[in-house]
């Protein structure tokens, strides 16, 4: 078998994803060997999943901006309140979210049982849990995220 990118080499490994064959310098770029087509899908499906997750965080503010542009009008006349209020809302909304998500790995394994008394107290529980390890999980999750990304960045360079 041939390498697929160098006709004239020999493979001496195969992609790990699509089994197209690979000489030395091709089966060593990447660990698993795989060849540049694979990588470019797994880089491009990553940055898509990582740049999804980031739009719900940037979403859950605008989100937040909104109902507190609406909350603050309906209660006050000030316009400084009406901000205030606004961007505590588009902050406390993905903190919430990052805070339940990361309960979610700790919480949802466990809990399959209940009645309906019991499922409206573990999720108030839950809700006031979330906005005390929101706090950390978003600062944390962004800090991931955007390494993440920076590091797919260097992945696509590398793949030009």
């Amino acid at each position: 078998m041939k390498c697929y990118y160098h006709p004239q080499k020999d493979a001496i490994s195969q992609c790990s994803d699509c089994g197209k064959g690979l000489c030395e310098e091709c089966a060593t770029k990447w660990k698993p060997p795989t060849c540049d087509d694979c990588m470019k899908n797994y880089v491009n499906n990553e940055m898509s999943s990582v740049n999804g997750e980031l739009m719900i965080y940037i979403g859950l503010a605008i989100a937040g901006i909104i109902f507190g542009c609406i909350v603050g009008s309906t209660h006050s006349r000030n316009f400084s309140e009406v901000i205030f209020l606004s961007f505590g809302y588009a902050f406390c909304f993905p903190v919430y979210f990052a805070g339940w998500k990361w309960l979610n790995k700790i919480t949802d394994y466990f809990i399959f049982f209940g009645g309906i008394k019991f499922w409206v107290i573990y999720i108030f529980i839950k809700l006031l849990c979330s906005a005390f390890v929101g706090l950390v999980a978003l600062p944390y999750r962004l800090f991931t995220i955007f390494k993440r990304k920076k590091e797919l960045n260097s992945l696509i360079e590398n793949l030009k």
